[in-house]
């Protein structure tokens, strides 16, 4: 993952860091659906005055970012999906391990899941 003199960058599932693979000045990981932390995910919503169900395996994954021992205090910012989820001064060893998207409810977890694609009630087509 990212690193450079000032910090480390990982993603976790469980415990374990996720292997990364760099293809053209990007770097990607992939995730398994079934690991012994997968589960699986179950929404029930109306849709045209009918409750449907659908169920699809995630696996809950955690952002780990670590600095050196030193390192001087800085600023870190961790974004997920284009939202910043966390925001803090990391310095001297320390590290953060962001578990999820936090607000006054509590923290939905971050999760690995194949795309989801919902039916418009109005035009009936699939959204992306």
């Amino acid at each position: 993952m990212p690193a450079n003199g000032d910090f480390q960058f990982d993603v976790l599932i469980g415990d374990e860091v996720v292997p990364e693979y760099a293809q053209e000045d990007k770097v990607y990981i992939e995730s398994c659906l079934f690991t012994p932390v997968s589960y699986e995910q179950r929404v029930t919503e109306l849709v045209i005055d009918e409750l449907e169900t659908q169920y699809w395996p995630v696996t809950p994954y955690t952002v780990k970012v670590t600095t050196p021992k030193a390192s001087p205090n800085r600023w870190y910012s961790v974004f997920v999906d284009g939202v910043r989820v966390k925001h803090t001064v990391l310095g001297n060893g320390q590290s953060v391990t962001v578990k999820g998207f936090e607000n006054q409810e509590g923290t939905k977890e971050f999760l690995f899941a194949l795309p989801r694609f919902a039916k418009d009630e109005v035009s009936g087509f699939i959204v992306v």
